[in-house]
């Protein structure tokens, strides 16, 4: 397809030669290639019917996770939805029926940002769901506001759409 484009272009130079229209095609094609999967993305996916909206959730404290915002993120992204939440260093400290663990890695350019947070959400020991946010390596929008990450990607958790 792109050759045809590219013989396209040869063919309809609007006055410019034949090197210099081919030069602005690969250019081109070269930018849309390096612009794919550039955008942040937040996934979700629930693993088992998420029948009726938890009241409750315990956090699972992940000491490898140094990222101050992530347990206030996590939980001002539950109270939002309703849904309490506390925090406890040990799942056998944990007496809620849901439970919450998670991982968050901070990316570099410039200065630091989100750049994962994985979310799974466990009802009784089984997974109920999880979520994913992945920031795109080459856009300005990396650098949002860890809070505002979080809550799209606790709302994909809960089954919530775009």
């Amino acid at each position: 397809r792109a050759l045809q484009l590219l013989n396209r272009c040869k063919t309809d130079t609007g006055g410019q030669s034949d090197e210099k229209q081919s030069n602005r095609f690969v250019s081109g094609l070269t930018l849309a290639t390096l612009m794919v999967g550039c955008a942040n993305v937040t996934t979700g996916q629930l693993h088992a019917p998420l029948e009726v909206m938890p009241t409750e959730v315990c956090i699972i404290r992940n000491p490898q996770v140094t990222i101050d915002a992530a347990i206030p993120s996590l939980q001002s992204a539950f109270q939002r939805r309703g849904i309490k939440s506390t925090v406890v260093d040990d799942v056998g400290a944990c007496s809620s029926e849901y439970r919450l663990s998670y991982v968050m890695r901070r990316s570099w350019d410039a200065t630091t940002y989100l750049g994962l947070a994985e979310l799974t959400l466990y009802r009784n020991n089984a997974i109920v769901s999880t979520a994913k946010y992945k920031a795109g390596s080459m856009t300005l929008t990396k650098w949002g506001k860890t809070a505002e990450r979080i809550d799209k990607t606790v709302g994909k958790l809960l089954g919530e759409p775009d």
